[in-house]
């Protein structure tokens, strides 16, 4: 908790809640930048041939079509910073670490387990939590891990080329 120095010893929790922060930033940010770069642009460009505005393509296709991917990222930052935020506890900041941070001085190892097995917990439920959100916002008529079907294979490229030079 280098920030309890840099902040000061009065200002631990918003140390503590500032290095968190920090944590989860570069895997909110991947699951976006990761989102909004997988839509296939032949579906943007539809919407623009349709008439539609920036702001509607990006409510309507970019956001429904790049939200899993983002909610994938919260996800990933929401599971780091519940491993990290045991370690608030060393700076006497209390929370479930405090049992293993407490433990660990007095090898108490049934503490240090359940305070392990807690954290984990937590972790398997938000994980989970995450995992039906992330399911329940990809949008209806949308094929999940079907991309092989979509792309082109020989025989339809050469039907396509003879439909075209006929």
């Amino acid at each position: 908790m280098l920030l309890v120095l840099v902040f000061g010893v009065l200002h631990k929790p918003e140390a503590a809640v500032t290095s968190f922060v920090l944590l989860a930033i570069p895997s909110i940010l991947a699951g976006a930048y990761t989102g909004f770069e997988a839509i296939d642009r032949r579906v943007i460009d539809a919407g623009r041939s349709m008439g539609m505005t920036e702001w509607q393509i990006l409510w309507r296709i970019e956001v429904p079509l790049g939200l899993p991917l983002l909610i994938g990222g919260l996800r990933s930052a929401t599971l780091q910073v519940v491993a990290t935020v045991t370690i608030a506890a060393y700076v006497n900041l209390g929370g479930v670490g405090y049992y293993i941070i407490q433990g660990l001085p007095l090898r108490d190892f049934t503490q240090i387990l359940g305070g392990a097995i807690v954290v984990l917990a937590l972790a398997l439920v938000l994980d989970g939590v995450f995992a039906i959100v992330q399911h329940l916002v990809v949008p209806r008529g949308v094929a999940v891990g079907r991309v092989s079907e979509l792309r082109e294979t020989p025989s339809r490229r050469r039907a396509a080329v003879a439909a075209v030079t006929k």
